[in-house]
């Protein structure tokens, strides 16, 4: 027969006529009357075996059962009710059904029966280890195949306690202990059984503590790490870091944060407490010494020059002294001209003979710490050197000028005007140039620095530099 099965919103509906048809028995047995095999087990040689069954049955299904496969007599008609095939000799049982359309289903699981004998042990352990002194503690045993077993407890090989499953003492450090059990069965092999041995741990009452190390100062802006070592802390301590008494830090035994930028010295009280896992720990928690951290400002250096004479003779010495910023009290001055490395110092002044287009300028190393913009660069001087020259080597005409007196050296004589301009073209001396071989004349109102004396004679015209100092 044939059915037309449909779903609607999801679901199956079945046609009519689908449950009175015998192959919706067959769906049945199949799935809905599926029971589990039970018993199994050790037996000692010689008895007659284990009882094997089946959780439930079905009336009118015959039960078949199979051992290693191979199936035994006689089989058993369902019941509607759990049954049994009685006891069983050794081996692997598995049933299965059979119902009046010849159909077979396996029943669920299996039996195993083993002939022989049931091993005897025993564990025992107690509620706790690792204690304080005089900490009582409580040894439990649990038997395997024991029956109504008998107890023989242990302490450092000496029998102890009673004849029971609990043994209970104030241990000391190292103390071994350990049970002997004894089985109330026949049919048992490791008898009587022996279990583990426990070491115990006893502890003295000990005080923890705990030391924290970091640096004594730091740059603001800068990271700073401290770790705690504990003392007697047990496996599992746990932390509490504070910085200037707030709480901080996660519960580990490091903590780290980064310093703030500070316009002067500041400090930072950085502690821990650190609680002891020990449970015989007394002035627990234990609290670090304070950790007083400095911070420091980071100063920005500066270094600025200046010369004595930025113009000079030939042959005539500068003085160029460095005025530091934020230098600290021994700063370290590196000299250069003209971009070499002429002088490494302390001393803030430098003095040297300079040559045409010289230039000079320093660098600076500040002791101070926390600095920025260290090394710094000075601002650079260039030296103008003024020797004595002559426009017209053929007239040897000469001007020049020393101790505030011009000199003017005509050696052919000649006679004409004698002009003083300074750098901005302005006419300070004039007058008429005389045919002696030298000319004097004194310059000690003239302000420091470089004129151009020009000498103008039939229509030739003559001009030197002179430095006036």
């Amino acid at each position: 027969m044939n059915f037309n099965f449909k779903v609607y919103n999801g679901s199956l509906y079945f046609p009519a006529g689908f449950y009175d048809d015998p192959a919706v028995e067959v769906y049945k047995l199949s799935t809905e009357l599926i029971y589990t095999v039970t018993g199994g087990g050790y037996y000692c040689n010689g008895m007659e075996g284990l009882p094997v069954g089946l959780s439930g049955s079905a009336e009118g299904v015959t039960y078949t059962l199979y051992k290693n496969d191979i199936a035994q007599a006689p089989a058993i008609t369902g019941t509607g009710n759990a049954i049994s095939f009685g006891n069983q000799p050794s081996g692997t049982y598995t049933v299965k059904a059979t119902d009046a359309n010849g159909t077979t289903t396996n029943m669920n699981g299996n039996a195993v029966i083993v002939e022989g004998t049931l091993p005897v042990s025993v564990i025992a352990l107690p509620d706790q280890n690792g204690v304080c002194t005089g900490t009582t503690i409580t040894f439990t045993a649990t038997p395997a195949n024991g029956g109504t077993p008998a107890y023989q407890w242990y302490k450092n090989d000496e029998p102890v306690g009673s004849n029971q499953d609990t043994y209970a003492f104030i241990p000391e450090d190292n103390d071994n202990i350990y049970v002997q059990l004894t089985s109330s069965l026949t049919c048992v092999s490791g008898n009587p059984a022996m279990s583990d041995v426990t070491v115990m741990s006893v502890y003295t009452s000990l005080e923890p503590g705990v030391t924290i190390y970091s640096v004594d100062s730091v740059c603001g802006g800068s990271n700073v790490g401290y770790s705690a070592v504990p003392l007697n802390g047990g496996t599992t301590p746990s932390y509490q870091w504070y910085k200037n008494n707030e709480p901080v830090g996660s519960n580990q035994p490091a903590y780290s944060y980064v310093t703030p930028w500070v316009n002067e010295i500041t400090k930072d009280s950085v502690y821990v407490v650190m609680t002891s896992s020990l449970s015989c720990a007394i002035n627990n928690p234990a609290t670090s010494g304070i950790d007083v951290l400095t911070v420091l400002p980071r100063p920005f250096v500066e270094v600025s020059i200046e010369a004595d004479n930025e113009i000079v003779c030939d042959g005539t010495p500068v003085t160029i002294t460095a005025t530091p910023v934020n230098g600290g009290t021994n700063p370290t001055y590196y000299w250069h001209v003209n971009d070499n490395l002429v002088s490494t110092t302390n001393d803030s002044t430098f003095t040297y003979i300079p040559e045409v287009n010289d230039f000079v300028y320093v660098m600076l190393n500040s002791d101070m710490p926390c600095t920025m913009n260290d090394p710094a660069t000075s601002n650079y001087i260039y030296i103008t050197v003024i020797t004595s020259v002559s426009s017209d080597k053929v007239n040897e005409f000469k001007a020049y000028c020393y101790n505030k007196v011009l000199t003017i050296e005509n050696s052919r004589g000649l006679t004409g005007k004698l002009s003083v301009v300074d750098i901005t073209g302005r006419e300070i001396i004039s007058q008429k140039l005389s045919d002696k071989t030298k000319t004097l004349i004194p310059v000690s109102n003239l302000t420091e620095g470089i004129y151009l004396v020009k000498v103008t004679s039939q229509n030739n015209q003559f001009s030197a530099k002179v430095l006036v100092n």
